[in-house]
């Protein structure tokens, strides 16, 4: 009796776990076909959602490409002068104001994709706004006097404004010989040239001014008269100090920086200095201006070697010597940050040893130690030049730490201002009547030759 018993039980047991298996195993596909379903619902909202936006921005790249098209087809053509050699003597380097579209082809690009992304037909008044609006000429107002011949950077030409008669140069840069673009594939897209306004400098550069005096014998014995040369010191301190320090002076601890960042102008030379003759110059001297920027970066960007051989540093040499010697290393330096401040106190301190001496600066050629320097002084010049003379020997140390900072030059500004002071006050110490080349400018012939002139005479004046 116990046997059937035990028999049955088993076979209850038995039932009733496989219903219960049943149950589970219907429950667990449950689960797993609510989680496939899930998936596949994401992924085909995933997709869609790709899609849509791969369409959207597709529009957008082409309703972009057509305006950029639209644009550069419709930009005005820059004037261009016959082929020659690079003649960009006697205006500064200061840009005024540059003709850049970017903001007008942002406009019309934002014009474009906000239409576009609507998902609905443009209507008749968005294809209006879409349309280019005439170009505005700023120097409409302006004639051509003087066109400069074509240099490897653009084209050069001086104008006169009709109202004001005022001279100022218009320089056209190629912008796709100085293309640093990231994404190459914009280049054709983006407007190849940019016009500058540039402030007209009458006096020429430190460069015919130092010619001219080499050329009158007794000019070339007597050199430089001490005011000049401190003039020419102070303001290249006020330059060169605005560039790094962001101000023109550092008398107290609380100066204010008129900039964030510290530029360096990687090419101060003789030729990039310009004389400013205006009716308030001051101690009866044109205004010293440093100018041709195109050099130029902030400190922090600055990579590699620029700049004139013959005038670089000795820690910008070094790394340009590699060019020959050792390729590999140079492409490596060529990415480091070889040029700082530094470097700018270097090159004014060549163009300084130039107006001292009335000789041509080239590291390439000779030496210019401390001894060098003394004998090369003791020339031209009388014992009263020690102070400058230091100041020289502090420009032209090899070590760039050692170097003097801009910092520590501004501090001698106020020190030179003072003496100019004094100095003007004797007229032995002014300059002699022959001592500026003439810049008359005639717009049949440009800029005449230099040559000994009785005053200093202005464009207008000639």
């Amino acid at each position: 009796m116990a046997g059937p018993r035990i028999m049955s039980l088993m076979l209850v047991i038995v039932t009733a776990m496989f219903a219960i298996a049943i149950v589970i195993f219907h429950y667990l596909r449950a689960i797993c076909s609510r989680g496939r379903l899930q998936q596949i619902c994401r992924i085909e909202t995933e997709q869609g959602l790709f899609s849509s936006i791969t369409n959207t921005a597709t529009s957008h790249e082409q309703t972009r490409s057509s305006a950029f098209r639209r644009l550069r087809h419709a930009s005005a053509p820059v004037p261009t002068s016959p082929d020659g050699h690079d003649s960009f003597r006697g205006f500064s380097g200061i840009q005024v104001a540059a003709l850049q579209r970017n903001s007008l082809r942002s406009s019309l690009t934002r014009r474009a994709v906000s239409s576009t992304s609507s998902g609905s037909a443009p209507s008749e008044s968005s294809r209006a706004s879409q349309r280019l609006l005439p170009a505005i000429d700023p120097h409409a107002d302006c004639t051509i006097v003087h066109n400069f011949p074509k240099s490897g950077q653009g084209t050069v030409k001086i104008m006169q404004c009709n109202q004001t008669s005022k001279l100022i140069v218009i320089k056209t840069v190629d912008m796709e010989r100085r293309k640093r673009s990231r994404r190459p594939a914009l280049a054709d897209e983006l407007t190849s040239t940019a016009s500058m306004s540039l402030e007209y400098c009458s006096g020429g550069d430190v460069d015919a001014l130092i010619n001219h005096w080499n050329s009158i014998d007794q000019l070339r014995e007597q050199g430089f008269p001490k005011i000049f040369v401190l003039y020419f010191i102070s303001s290249m301190f006020a330059a060169v100090g605005y560039l790094h320090e962001g101000n023109f002076t550092v008398d107290t601890a609380s100066t204010p920086r008129l900039c964030n960042k510290p530029m360096i102008h990687r090419d101060i030379k003789r030729p990039n200095i310009y004389l400013r003759i205006s009716d308030d110059n001051q101690h009866g001297l044109p205004d010293v201006v440093l100018g041709d920027f195109g050099l130029s970066c902030y400190e922090q960007d600055s990579e590699g070697v620029s700049g004139t051989p013959g005038y670089l540093s000795p820690e910008s040499l070094a790394v340009y010597n590699l060019k020959y010697t050792d390729r590999h290393a140079y492409r490596r330096a060529s990415t480091s940050r070889i040029q700082t401040r530094a470097n700018d106190v270097y090159n004014f301190g060549t163009a300084l040893y130039e107006v001292l001496t009335l000789e041509q600066f080239d590291n390439r050629k000779h030496t210019y130690t401390p001894l060098d320097l003394e004998i090369a002084l003791n020339k031209t010049r009388s014992t009263d030049m020690q102070p400058i003379l230091d100041i020289l020997k502090l420009c032209l140390v090899e070590d760039p730490v050692k170097r003097a900072t801009t910092k520590a030059l501004l501090l001698i500004k106020p020190s030179l201002n003072e003496a100019l002071e004094l100095l003007y006050k004797d007229p032995k110490e002014h300059m002699p009547p022959d001592s500026w080349p003439v810049r008359r400018f005639d717009p049949r012939i440009g800029i005449s030759t230099n040559g000994p002139a009785s005053k200093v005479q202005s464009p207008a004046a000639s």
